[in-house]
């Protein structure tokens, strides 16, 4: 069996399906969208957190911003085309900005367009400026003027500050259509890791409120570092539309494995992508000053020439010998960076452990 196969594996798959509506399932991808984007904020945060000779703006900032977009665009569209199987009103929804999708839906709810949805929608255009130039090769000399958001006028140098922007405008667009329709809660659920290493699923609101702002307050805190971003926000709810009836939409899920996917894996606990990276790190030993960024051609031989040919490498029958160099890793490599080491949060004191 190849790896590729396993991209046709349904199982957990979540969708939207109305039962009197021939063909109308609807995948849920806003909640994968919305797990990326938390374990990049984390990540993030932890670059932060962990600084010591320099600020580390987090290597996770880019991936992290772009999966709260896409999180919040899957999530506009999702409703959408609920509410366009109900109405009739059918458009090309993949041609529109998210700021323009939550103008639709307000005007599809009938909702009145107040003083908080006009600096919401500004916020989205912000969201979509920022996205966009994250894809263009800009001039250093232009500079990107927002609205209302606080992005970095030059997306090339954005940190966790456009992150945690990002992740609160998230939040508010869920939390607004979080109960729109009857007997649904569509806030995106996160999959963590307990300390018992099982899997269990928390509401983003959730791991925002009891784990994510006292993250940021006890960082910022650490280093001594202020923000002007206001990230301890309270969001509105708007009232549950009369279209749809309980029960008339229904989330399911695929809760059984196919036979076919349900591979034998080898059990054995081996660590084989931080061996490698430990095999490699030896050349560097000594000579840590002949390896800086280096763009001359006429050095690239002498700096970059490639002396791992001389490692000896694992014996692949033999995968115990990983076991066996875990301490001596621990010298080269910082602490899981997915692990949620805070266990203060009121709601989740027993619960978060590791980000899946």
């Amino acid at each position: 069996m190849y790896l590729e196969d396993f991209r046709n594996n349904e199982f957990d798959r979540c969708a939207i399906l109305i039962p009197s509506i021939p063909h109308s399932i609807i995948n849920l991808k806003y909640d994968i969208y919305s797990s990326h984007a938390y374990k990049f904020t984390v990540t993030s945060l932890r670059d932060l957190e962990l600084s010591v000779n320099g600020l580390n703006n987090g290597i996770d900032a880019v991936p992290a911003l772009n999966m709260w977009y896409l999180s919040v665009n899957s999530f506009l569209e999702t409703i959408l085309k609920i509410l366009s199987l109900k109405t009739g009103i059918t458009d090309n929804y993949s041609d529109m900005t998210i700021e323009v999708k939550y103008r639709r839906i307000l005007n599809m709810l009938l909702l009145e367009n107040s003083i908080l949805e006009d600096k919401l929608y500004d916020k989205l255009s912000d969201f979509t400026l920022i996205h966009k130039n994250l894809h263009m090769d800009l001039n250093d000399k232009n500079k990107l003027l927002f609205k209302t958001a606080n992005f970095s006028p030059k997306p090339f140098f954005i940190n966790q500050i456009d992150v945690i922007q990002s992740m609160m405008i998230a939040v508010e667009i869920f939390q607004n259509f979080r109960f729109i329709f009857e007997g649904l809660d569509l806030m995106p659920n996160i999959p963590i890791l307990t300390q018992t290493e099982k899997c269990v699923f928390e509401k983003l609101s959730v791991l925002q409120s009891n784990v994510i702002v006292p993250i940021i307050n006890d960082i910022l805190s650490k280093h001594k570092i202020k923000t002007k971003l206001i990230y301890q926000e309270k969001f509105k709810q708007f009232p549950t539309t009369s279209l749809f009836e309980n029960k008339q939409i229904l989330i399911i899920s695929k809760n059984v494995e196919d036979e076919k996917y349900k591979w034998k894996l080898n059990s054995l606990q081996t660590d084989v992508v931080s061996y490698y990276h430990f095999n490699l790190m030896k050349k560097y030993n000594g000579r840590e000053e002949n390896f800086y960024r280096n763009y001359q051609a006429q050095n690239q031989k002498n700096i970059t020439e490639d002396k791992t040919k001389n490692i000896k490498k694992p014996n692949k029958n033999n995968f115990t010998r990983l076991l066996n160099i875990t301490e001596k890793i621990k010298n080269y490599f910082p602490p899981d960076r997915a692990d949620l080491s805070r266990n203060d949060s009121a709601d989740l004191q027993s619960v978060h452990a590791k980000i899946v």
